[in-house]
């Protein structure tokens, strides 16, 4: 059980690791002017990627189709994990 527990905690601190690394390399200019799909987005880049509003953003959220992390205090996003509501966008004309 507690060894269980400490793979566990190790997997969580390694994409933490991970997480940072690439944080830290985005923020010394390694990102070539765009966002990596692996990089986290915050919800006012989330609104102009989806070319949404903020009462749309807030429908989605609370019916699900939009699954924030919060972080900080505010909502976060892998830009990889909008990809659905990027073409649920798309769909509708939004873009």
């Amino acid at each position: 059980m507690i060894a269980k527990k400490l793979d566990l905690l190790i997997d969580i601190l390694s994409q933490l690791l991970s997480l940072a690394q690439k944080l830290v390399s985005y923020d010394n200019g390694g990102h070539n002017g765009k966002i990596p799909d692996s990089m986290l987005m915050t919800k006012q880049e989330v609104l102009a990627y989806l070319n949404i509003s903020d009462s749309t953003y807030k429908r989605r959220v609370r019916e699900g189709l939009l699954k924030p992390m919060r972080l900080g205090g505010g909502d976060v996003f892998y830009k990889e994990d909008l990809q659905q509501a990027l073409w649920e966008s798309k769909r509708k004309g939004k873009i």
